[in-house]
């Protein structure tokens, strides 16, 4: 029984570092993406309904309250910078669909993703400032 729990743990993994490095180059300004990270969001496989609509709804708000500057940080990162060499999948742990993710060269700096099976597979469903409570966000030990 044990073998399979790590089994789930690795999938966790896999997905939320899958979802997390992909939506970093989506956001990295050297890479120039023809998508907007909303129609991203939108089209994200590894994203279930209830996450997408929460971020476009955040996003709007966010503009309707400062048209000029939007939003002051990161929704997804919940953070004003973003690490350029990604998450460290060799340190990543899950538990019951919650994973939290270690920042590459950011020492003690985690960030939390909760994952849901939704049509059978497993999807990101929270993340950063997006469906996680602010005492359980991204965490500093």
């Amino acid at each position: 029984m044990e073998i399979k729990k790590e089994i789930i743990e690795s999938e966790d993994c896999k997905i939320a570092i899958n979802f997390i490095n992909s939506y970093l180059k989506q956001i990295d300004p050297g890479k120039k993406s023809s998508l907007t990270t909303e129609d991203w969001v939108k089209q994200n496989l590894l994203a279930t309904e209830s996450f997408k609509k929460e971020y476009i709804e955040t996003v709007k708000k966010a503009i309707e309250e400062d048209p000029e500057l939007g939003f002051e940080y990161d929704y997804i990162l919940d953070a004003q910078d973003y690490p350029n060499e990604g998450f460290d999948s060799e340190n990543c742990a899950s538990k019951n669909g919650v994973v939290k993710l270690s920042v590459k060269n950011w020492n003690g700096y985690f960030l939390i993703i909760k994952l849901i099976e939704e049509n059978g597979l497993k999807k990101v469903d929270a993340c950063g400032a997006i469906r996680i409570p602010e005492t359980k966000r991204y965490i500093k030990e």
